[in-house]
């Protein structure tokens, strides 16, 4: 992607949730398919973008199918003179359109409304396994200078 073809990411919709929801199980299971989705998933995707200091983004292939996305969450904090700061969760973009800048500018987009929100830091965790993504992390300025750890309270999917 380059010049004035590069899509722009955009605020997600309802007529999203099929999209989403494919992406997001993308993360999982390489090999997943889209399913149906039914009101549950549109009412909780009603409620997700609803929500105060949340984005959830997608972006679109030339031929308008979303390719990737990524949810950005804005965060009040007491401390650094109660400046928020921001997590980044799920970006995912389809396998097929890996490499050509979608990632990049859902990253891009992320932290520019992190910006404009006055936030100190924005961060993400990234599994270890996932080399090609850290690369574009560290383009993008992030560091690894922390260690992250994370504990699942309930079962779920996970690679």
């Amino acid at each position: 992607m380059n010049g004035s073809s590069t899509p722009r990411p955009r605020r997600a919709t309802l007529d999203d949730v099929r999209s989403v929801v494919y992406l997001l199980e993308l993360m999982h299971d390489e090999n997943a398919t889209a399913r149906d989705t039914g009101p549950e998933d549109a009412a909780l995707l009603a409620e997700i973008l609803a929500q105060t200091g949340r984005e959830l983004l997608v972006i679109e292939d030339p031929d308008g199918r979303v390719a990737g996305t990524v949810d950005v969450v804005i965060t009040r904090n007491l401390s650094r003179n109660r400046s928020p700061w921001a997590i980044v969760e799920n970006l995912v973009v389809r396998p097929e359109e890996r490499g050509r800048g979608y990632g990049r500018a859902l990253m891009e987009e992320a932290a520019r409304i992190a910006t404009a929100a006055g936030c100190y830091k924005i961060q993400l965790v990234s599994n270890n396994a996932r080399r090609e993504a850290h690369g574009l992390y560290r383009s993008l300025g992030f560091n690894a200078d922390v260690s992250g750890f994370r504990r699942y309270l309930s079962p779920v999917r996970h690679y």
